[in-house]
């Protein structure tokens, strides 16, 4: 199967269009929801692990270091998986105009 862009001679109706401005909005919003969910992850994991730590009997389980070094990954990661997905949607091959 080829992943070349497929090219069409005739241009889109106007339903098609419409369907496909829809669809793409449909698409960056659940982008954005899924990342909000992440994001608010990605604050409350660390907290869960001081948590663990402080029951296991740790002396320093809430760390400042760790929890900001622990969210900083995860943001840094999710940013760029973040921006990954919208590259993907504002390649030239998906563009709607």
């Amino acid at each position: 199967m080829s992943t070349g862009i497929v090219r069409y001679s005739e241009p889109l109706d106007v339903e098609e269009l419409r369907f496909l401005e829809k669809k793409a909005a449909t698409d960056t919003s659940n982008y954005y929801k899924v990342f909000q969910v992440l994001m608010i992850g990605s604050f409350v994991i660390p907290f869960a692990g001081a948590w663990y730590r402080a029951f296991d009997g740790m002396v320093n389980a809430f760390s400042p270091f760790r929890f900001f070094s622990c969210f900083a990954s995860s943001v840094i990661s999710f940013a760029r998986v973040f921006k990954l997905l919208s590259s993907y949607s504002s390649s030239p091959h998906h563009s709607l105009t």
